[in-house]
C-alpha cells in the first residue's frame, strides 16, 4: 500500500483515524473563519451606517459637469483621512477639508478609474 495511506488510516484514539481528525480540523477552521468573515462584515455595516449618519451626501455629478458614469455616492465626512472607497456599493468617502474644486475633481476621477 501507498505510505500515505498507511498514515492517513493510522489509528490515533479509539477508532478516530489521522484523516478522520484532519477533516474535522480543516471543518473547525472553515466555520472559524466563516464566523469572522461574517463578524468583520458586520462591523463595516456598522461602521457604514454611522459614517453614513454624520456626513455630507453627494453625488459624482454634484463635482464634474456631464458626468456620464454611473452616479456613486459621494461622502464627505470627517472620519477619514484621505479619499477612499468603503463597502460593496462603492460608496467615496472624501474628508471633511478645504478642497478645490480640481483636487476634489481629481479624487473622484482616480477612485472612479480603479473599477
Amino acid at each position: 500500500m501507498n505510505p500515505i495511506i498507511v498514515l492517513l488510516q493510522y489509528k490515533i484514539y479509539a477508532n478516530v483515524q489521522v484523516y478522520q481528525f484532519l477533516l474535522l480540523v480543516w471543518v473547525l477552521g472553515i466555520i472559524w473563519n466563516l464566523i469572522k468573515w461574517i463578524r468583520a462584515i458586520q462591523i463595516t455595516k456598522d461602521m457604514y451606517k454611522r459614517i453614513e449618519k454624520h456626513s455630507e451626501h453627494y453625488h459624482i455629478s454634484d463635482f464634474i459637469d456631464n458626468y456620464q458614469e454611473e452616479n456613486y455616492v459621494v461622502l464627505r465626512t470627517n472620519y477619514v483621512s484621505s479619499p477612499m472607497v468603503m463597502g460593496f456599493n462603492k460608496t467615496i468617502l472624501i474628508p471633511d477639508v478645504c478642497l478645490s474644486q480640481e483636487n476634489l475633481k481629481k479624487c473622484i476621477t482616480s477612485r472612479n478609474m480603479a473599477y
